[in-house]
């Protein structure tokens, strides 16, 4: 609850001193599900109601002790969609309302899963291989894979016989979209469903159908901020989009006077952004600032936090976290991959709040930031933390330790 004497262990699930590596964290019904290991029963579905008597096995996906590789939690309405793997038929789109007997696999999508050579491994026959569980207009979509048609766009209510492919956007057995996702491949506005595949972006509502607005190389960072869409293209170009070609804009693009990544190459300009995410009334994101003049010129920024209203006239630098005593030598040869503080691993932890760690690819910088956007930066000396804000006050953790700070 906040204090000393209100902070205690729920419960010891795997008993004895061998953890039970609780994660996966959602809530559904004021209840915390979450994924969590037991020598008997290998890595299940659990739920807590914060009780240790209320701390109960879900489900067993894989009967025995082996794990039923749980992944993907996600409360969707009032059900958890998930991927799980029952040793039968390889990893599946599952559902469950928080009961054994209504925690079921939705459907067999890809059904030549080979039982005898392939159970438990990571190959791609071992099921759909199931993601991304995200809802729009009534409906779940994710990515799932078969033999004939690939990894491909799919659709659900969550019930077997309307559990379908949502389109094959690249037909045939070639995949369309990716089986590993670090962000989300599918994101809905008012009026339209965006979601990423076959190196192309693509729109989606009832009367136009699905759309390409965009193509490249790579699409990521989906992010709703304020009613619009934006995302980030191939790693260089901050867009927006309504859902419409036309509709579909460039707000801000990375670039440098020289290549960060060769000091020597002063005619190809080297540039890169990421980790676009929504604080409220602002987007944060990390890219190359550009730069004038000399190489040599290193009081200027490469490559920082920025800060945007979601339009090209507001879009800047926001602050230079760059501290030139914690980088180890100034040696000009090294600088322009030194002069950079590197924001990444940005985590909206409450409305508004944002965390990311900085650190030098070439240095020993290595801190975390929290900041509203506005009147907030503060910075702790390491990386990869956590923080939770309640009221007036950011928990966080550090060195294995819970600590909070009061907002004043």
């Amino acid at each position: 609850d906040g204090t000393l004497d209100g902070t205690q262990m729920v419960k010891n699930i795997n008993t004895g001193n061998g953890d039970s590596y609780p994660g996966n964290f959602t809530i559904l019904d004021g209840l915390l599900y979450f994924t969590a290991f037991t020598q008997s029963l290998g890595t299940e579905l659990w739920v807590t109601d914060g009780s240790e008597e209320g701390t109960v096995l879900v489900h067993d996906i894989w009967q025995g002790i082996s794990s039923g590789y749980v992944g993907y939690l996600t409360t969707i309405g009032d059900k958890l969609y998930f991927a799980g793997n029952d040793g039968l038929n390889g990893n599946e789109p599952w559902i469950s309302n928080g009961t054994t007997s209504g925690t079921n696999m939705i459907k067999d999508i890809n059904s030549d899963f080979d039982t005898q050579n392939n159970i438990g491994n990571g190959s791609i026959s071992s099921g759909s291989k199931a993601n991304i569980f995200y809802q729009y207009d009534g409906m779940v979509y994710f990515t799932a894979y078969t033999s004939a048609n690939g990894a491909e766009p799919w659709i659900t209510d969550g019930t077997k016989e309307n559990t379908n492919i949502f389109v094959d956007v690249y037909p045939g057995i070639e995949s369309s979209q990716s089986l590993i996702h670090y962000s989300g491949q599918f994101l809905g506005t008012q009026t339209h469903l965006f979601y990423s595949a076959n190196d192309s972006l693509w729109s989606y509502n009832s009367v136009s159908g699905s759309v390409e607005i965009d193509d490249g190389n790579y699409f990521d960072y989906f992010t709703m901020h304020q009613n619009g869409f934006y995302y980030m293209k191939n790693g260089l170009e901050m867009k927006k989009s309504d859902g419409t070609i036309a509709g579909t804009t460039t707000i801000y693009t990375a670039t440098t006077t020289y290549s960060c990544w060769n000091y020597y190459s002063d005619t190809t300009p080297g540039a890169y952004m990421n980790d676009l995410v929504s604080t409220g009334n602002h987007l944060l994101f990390g890219s190359h600032k550009l730069i004038s003049g000399s190489i040599q010129s290193y009081s200027q920024p490469w490559y920082e936090l920025f800060i945007s209203d979601g339009t090209t006239q507001n879009t800047d630098l926001m602050s230079d976290l760059y501290i030139p005593g914690n980088v180890g030598s100034s040696s000009s040869n090294y600088q322009c991959s030194r002069r950079s503080s590197y924001p990444h691993n940005f985590n909206v932890f409450a409305e508004g709040w944002v965390s990311f760690d900085v650190k030098n690819s070439y240095g020993s910088l290595e801190a975390t930031y929290v900041t509203n956007g506005i009147d907030y930066l503060i910075s702790f000396d390491r990386i990869e933390m956590e923080f939770v804000k309640l009221g007036n006050t950011i928990f966080y953790s550090e060195n294995g330790e819970l600590n909070f700070d009061y907002l004043s």
